[in-house]
């Protein structure tokens, strides 16, 4: 991926976008806010090529509403399917062990033991 940056004039004549309806865009969510702050702010390739999917799909019909809510879906099944599932488990307040499902799982008893153990060892002092 390149490193090139635009400003936004330049974004939307390669884009057709306006530059209200880029700004739109940033200030719903919908892309991603530019690279610094003010007139300084800059695009980049990224940009470019989400706000021509979005080009393509509203010339074939689809409503912005549409277009917003299978990104959202397709950004949920990303994160899902990396997403590490952990155990908290709560020995005084303040103070929790996390255990990984994976080991949870196989190792249930063990955790247990070690749990009560700790809140043993740390009943009546909270002052951890």
């Amino acid at each position: 991926m390149s490193n090139k940056k635009y400003l936004i004039n330049e974004v939307s004549e390669m884009t057709g976008f306006s530059l209200r309806t880029i700004r739109y865009y940033v200030s719903s969510g919908i892309i991603e806010p530019p690279e610094g702050r003010g007139r300084g702010g800059f695009y980049n390739d990224s940009h470019i090529d989400k706000l021509r999917q979005i080009k393509g799909m509203q010339e074939n019909g689809m409503r912005l509403k549409d277009i917003v809510n299978l990104d959202k879906s397709s950004e949920v099944h990303k994160t899902e399917t990396n997403r590490e599932v952990w155990f908290k488990y709560e020995i005084i307040p303040g103070l929790e062990i996390h255990v990984r499902k994976d080991i949870e799982d196989s190792e249930r008893k063990k955790i247990f033991d070690v749990v009560k153990l700790s809140k043993t060892i740390l009943k009546g002092n909270q002052d951890v």
